[in-house]
């Protein structure tokens, strides 16, 4: 789905559409025509945008050798204007060379010269049709394609949440209109006042500024409002998007941790718990493994508070977070003057954790020229800050976590074998939720009671039967990181009362929902394994002897895994998205399936 097809009718035919009054007539767009053709950018009404050649952190990016990464910046004014960031070649407008670091004013129709391409600024006529907001159910697929969309480009977006009350509730959309650009997809979260907003190619560095911009226009019209965002890639995925925002809007530190409210009736688990802290007493490195959403986080902060180091200092650090030159900083510290903006010496991660733990989240994204500087301070204990001559000793324990399989991208030449055998002290395996249903009760009931202490709710709702029905039911592809997500938007739809079956995603929970009887393959319960082609993200329960789903499936000939696909299919009325969920695997593997069977892509069913 490309990013102007807002218009889906298929999906909005159960969603409420609100239609937003039009807040101009005419807005700008910036035209770019190089080697490759002309591309057009609709122009947002304030901020900044920033454009150069580099493969993330600008907005317009210029794929020309004579561009420098980030070789200029459109300020929007008014007035407008373009700044020259000290770029090698330079920026021409009008045919006149600007002074390094210049700032001028632009009218409309100048012409731009960066590299080999010409910029134009021009004004076009708004369409008259009225944005609409969708609902959830139909924003929540927008976003997890957008996800997709933005790992294959390495593009970057924004999901914003508001939190909105005053008078004529719907009318608030229309007082932001005039922010936010064409592609942005703007949904109404649950209750009025509740919105989410889907910002295309935004980033950190003018977010912020959206953000801000946009809660002072609602107050200026009378509106009292608060907000919370998340950006990609710093979050992977839809749910841990959807779970930051919510968190950043409530104030919360998102951390996945519940607590020892949590009555453990699994036996895996059970068993899990015991383990973990008979390795904590330790000091071996450990390597948590896992589906996205299963609780690593907790279990890696378990190990350090039940360890001897649990005095110590305990860090994180997502390794997908950040970019390779950030994150060598972060492990090992930099010297001033190392790389641009490095105006003073900072101590890194490990130097910083002496003597306590640090855990790497997502180790399976780490560059090969981290991972080797890493594995030199595994087996040397020490520490060289970037730019630094000098090696420091620290004695730190390790403990990561990944939902890739690290075996598969050792053979594929993603990750050093010699690390893993390094991070692989001992390995503790989380089953995901769809193995251990007998705790969405309680965790369920759980993350009712915190939505309920952090709003300064003292009515806490039932969850009625129905209801706990239809997530006992469900197949977790976020695991619990999604229920908690699905909680914390039921409480705000139900009120105080009850939470009955309308309160939840619906068309989510039935879509994906799985029946056993189809399940042909042994130790997988209630999950359709995944397709050969797509790296296994499905381990199996703790000592448990089952095989994965990926080599129980490619004992099927194709014929068997066209029937499963186009079953998928047809169950999901022709979604792709929703049936990649249910089989397992990304949209783009489903894809790629069907066009090596030589299937046409079905279309949605109305």
């Amino acid at each position: 789905m490309s990013k102007n097809d807002f218009d889906t009718p298929d999906n909005f035919s159960t969603q409420q559409i609100i239609e937003v009054p039009d807040a101009r007539t005419s807005r700008l767009r910036l035209t770019v025509v190089g080697e490759q053709g002309a591309v057009t950018y609709p122009l947002p009404s304030i901020g900044q945008l920033s454009i150069g050649r580099a493969a993330s952190g600008v907005d317009v990016r210029l794929d020309d050798p004579a561009v420098s990464r980030k070789h200029a910046i459109l300020h929007m004014g008014p007035p407008l204007q373009i700044q020259d960031c000290g770029s090698v070649n330079g920026v021409r407008v009008n045919d006149e060379q600007l002074s390094a670091e210049a700032i001028v004013p632009l009218e409309l129709g100048d012409v731009i010269e960066i590299g080999t391409n010409t910029l134009l600024i021009q004004q076009t006529r708004k369409t008259t049709r009225p944005r609409r907001l969708c609902g959830h159910d139909y924003f929540e697929i927008r976003l997890e394609e957008e996800c997709l969309r933005a790992a294959q480009e390495q593009s970057a977006f924004a999901l914003i949440r508001l939190r909105v009350k005053g008078e004529e509730l719907d009318s608030a959309p229309s007082c932001f209109e005039e922010l936010l650009s064409s592609v942005d997809v703007v949904g109404t979260y649950g209750p009025p006042g509740e919105y989410e907003i889907l910002r295309l190619n935004a980033v950190a560095e003018n977010i912020q500024a959206f953000v801000h911009q946009t809660e002072e226009v609602l107050r200026a019209n009378d509106y009292s409002v608060t907000s919370g965002y998340a950006l990609y890639p710093q979050e992977k995925s839809a749910g841990e998007l959807m779970a930051k925002a919510c968190a950043d809007l409530s104030g919360d530190v998102l951390d996945d941790q519940v607590g020892d409210a949590i009555v453990v009736e699994d036996p895996v688990m059970q068993n899990l718990h015991r383990l973990i802290e008979r390795i904590a007493r330790s000091n071996i490195s450990v390597l948590l493994l896992g589906e996205t959403g299963v609780g690593k986080e907790v279990f890696a902060a378990q190990i350090h508070e039940k360890s001897p180091r649990c005095a110590k200092p305990y860090l994180k650090l997502n390794c997908a977070a950040l970019s390779e030159q950030l994150l060598e900083s972060e492990l090992f510290g930099h010297e001033k003057g190392a790389f641009t903006g490095a105006v003073a010496s900072k101590p890194g991660l490990l130097e910083s954790a002496d003597g306590g733990s640090v855990f790497l989240d997502e180790v399976g994204e780490l560059p090969m020229s981290v991972q080797v500087k890493l594995l030199r301070v595994l087996e040397d204990r020490k520490v060289q800050r970037v730019g630094g001559m000098q090696e420091k000793s620290i004695d730190v324990r390790f403990i990561a976590a990944t939902n890739r399989n690290l075996e598969d991208e050792i053979t594929e030449g993603n990750f050093r074998q010699d690390l893993y055998f390094r991070l692989n002290g001992i390995s503790v395996i989380i089953p995901p939720l769809r193995e251990r249903i007998s705790e969405v009760k309680n965790l369920a009931h759980l993350f009712i009671k915190m939505v309920c202490e952090r709003d300064h709710n003292s009515r806490i709702p039932v969850l009625s039967g129905e209801a706990l029905e239809r997530l006992k039911a469900y197949h977790w592809p976020g695991n619990i990181r999604e229920l908690r997500n699905i909680m914390d938007r039921a409480v705000l739809l139900c009120g105080s009362g009850t939470i009955a079956a309308e309160h939840l995603p619906l068309e989510k929970l039935s879509t994906n929902s799985l029946l056993s009887a189809q399940n042909q393959f042994s130790g997988v319960s209630n999950h359709i394994p995944l397709l050969d082609d797509e790296p296994t993200q499905q381990f199996s329960a703790l000592g448990g002897g089952s095989s994965r789903p990926a080599d129980q499936l490619r004992k099927k000939d194709d014929d068997e895994q066209q029937k499963i696909i186009m079953e998928a299919l047809e169950r999901c009325g022709g979604n792709q998205t929703k049936a990649a969920a249910e089989l397992g695997v990304s949209r783009r593997t489903l894809i790629n399936r069907l066009e090596s069977y030589g299937l046409k892509r079905p279309r949605k069913k109305e």
